[in-house]
């Protein structure tokens, strides 16, 4: 079995900004388009620099780090969700999801972010 790289999550910062738009991109043109036509996949594949960077620092956002290079991102929205989790085409199926899910499902518990969701259904 082969070895998985080391992956560290660490929070956004807004030096990151170029490579999470390019994880997005990328995973959206490469990766979806066993899903999804060339049609809705340039449709999806839109970003506003300046849109991006306000939403990356207006919400709980991290990034995975294989080495230096950043591997994907996940964010939260206030009420504890999940907006974006994307990963680099180039590390699929090496972990990175689930370290990005394993930070979000922390950070959710300790801030209790389940808690205020199950009291809204209620």
């Amino acid at each position: 079995m082969p070895e998985l790289p080391l992956i560290d999550v660490r929070p956004y910062e807004p030096s990151d900004l170029d490579d999470v738009i390019d994880v997005f991109l990328r995973s959206v043109r490469e990766i979806t388009s066993l899903d999804y036509n060339a049609q809705q996949i340039d449709a999806w594949a839109q970003v506003d620099r300046a849109e991006w960077a306000l939403a990356r620092m207006s919400r709980s956002t991290w990034v995975a780090l294989s080495g230096e290079r950043v591997a994907g991102f996940i964010d939260l929205k206030s009420d504890g969700l999940i907006d974006m989790l994307f990963v680099h085409p180039d590390f699929q199926r090496k972990g990175v999801a689930t370290a990005l899910l394993a930070r979000g499902v922390t950070v959710v518990r300790g801030q209790r972010f389940v808690q205020s969701v199950l009291e809204k259904a209620l």
